[in-house]
């Protein structure tokens, strides 16, 4: 072990995609508070935001340019290969004392270029559900394989967990920690009635709103075709916030199709997602599918009311502080708007939404990897306390005392 313990993270993609980087990107800073040190290999060019990781004193490495030329297949394995000579080359170079994967190409590429170099300790971090592996054998076999070679493995829900066991991995190597919530950014949220003047919203109307990007699996067309059966009260809105990643245009479509211009409106990315939340009613999760949903952690912070599908950890995060409601059922997700248009309802809900957020925090979060890795170091296990076989051994919803925050 050195002086400083240092964490290299691999990561499938850029900097700039999504909730893993955002994860990603709240819990570096703590964790150097911590006393760790950090460095971050990205898999593709790291964006943006890799900019602003390196201004933390962080080093952040990119495989070379020429991984990401040519096309189909040419362009896949040169990816492969230069990943996994990337890898190979910055884990000889850095001589991380752990290494932690975070998505699955991370996970493909870089076990197998930790297998050659001759591995520190590993970490894998799983953050949805495997349904990627269901068209991809080959894939699903060498991960299985990787998955005996990993220290730790981690879901970021019990569900995910369970699926880590189902594919062979050692369940005494399985752990859970949920997602934390960068939390400051929700504190002295202005009121809904002062939210909507800045946003120029009715001050009369119903909101509701949905935050995803527009991927076909996180159900924007079935929270359209929900309320296009109800009679929503006076001048009701439904703010679609996120970016299109190819649905868009089925979203406009079904929009159009119901006659709900001007009451669906897609908002686009947004930074202000804390401010539009503020001038919400109701706030909705119709995924098909999630590991562990950070945008319902952020209803809650904000005190919302909401209707969450019950996949991934989805249930796991709200417990009773939402309504939990089948994927996939347009009937089921319309009862329970209609539940949510009582104001009383609403309130009672928002009320435990706050206190539930709360077991979810950051700090707590980027406690728990600190303890994970300084454990490993030392004992070269998983800490008992994040064993999927304790935290999720009943398959219900986990307590704030389990998440362990309360």
């Amino acid at each position: 072990m050195t002086l400083k313990e240092k964490i290299l993270f691999v990561l499938g993609g850029s900097l700039d995609v999504g909730g893993a980087e955002n994860q990603l990107l709240a819990l570096i800073p703590e964790l150097l508070k911590s006393g760790l040190e950090v460095a971050v290999l990205c898999l593709r060019p790291p964006g943006i935001r890799g900019d602003r990781v390196k201004q933390m004193g962080v080093p952040v490495f990119a495989p070379p340019e020429f991984t990401n030329r040519g096309r189909g297949f040419v362009r896949k394995l040169a990816g492969l290969l230069g990943g996994v000579l990337a890898v190979w080359r910055c884990v000889r170079r850095e001589r991380p004392d752990i290494a932690h994967f975070i998505l699955p190409h991370a996970y493909l590429v870089g076990g197998l270029a930790l297998i050659a170099a001759g591995s520190p300790r590993c970490v894998m971090s799983r953050r949805g559900m495997n349904r990627y592996l269901q068209s991809r054998p080959m894939t699903r076999w060498i991960e299985r394989k990787l998955h005996q070679r990993m220290h730790i493995l981690l879901g970021n829900s019990c569900q995910v967990a369970r699926e880590l066991v189902f594919e062979g991995a050692p369940s005494e190597r399985v752990g859970v920690i949920y997602n934390g919530l960068a939390d400051h950014r929700f504190e002295a949220l202005p009121s809904c009635v002062e939210a909507r003047e800045q946003l120029g919203l009715p001050q009369n109307a119903l909101i509701l709103i949905k935050v995803a990007n527009l991927w076909p699996y996180k159900g924007h067309v079935d929270i359209i075709e929900a309320l296009a059966g109800i009679d929503l009260p006076g001048d009701w809105r439904l703010l679609i916030v996120g970016r299109d990643e190819g649905a868009g245009s089925g979203v406009r479509q079904e929009i159009a199709r119901r006659e709900l211009d001007g009451h669906v409106i897609i908002v686009g990315e947004r930074d202000d997602v804390p401010l539009l939340l503020a001038a919400a009613d109701i706030a909705v999760c119709a995924s098909h599918e999630e590991g562990f949903s950070n945008a319902v952690l952020e209803y809650m912070a904000a005190g919302l009311a909401s209707v969450v599908t019950d996949v991934g950890g989805n249930r796991e995060a709200v417990a009773d502080a939402g309504i939990v409601v089948p994927a996939d059922d347009v009937p089921s997700l319309r009862k329970a708007i209609i539940t949510l248009l009582d104001s009383d309802t609403r309130a009672g809900l928002a009320a435990r939404a706050r206190q539930r957020a709360r077991c979810f925090s950051m700090p707590r979060c980027a406690f728990e990897y600190e303890k994970l890795y300084r454990y490993l170091l030392s004992r070269g296990t998983l800490p008992p306390h994040l064993k999927a076989s304790t935290l999720c051994a009943d398959g219900s919803q986990v307590s704030n005392e389990q998440v362990g925050w309360s």
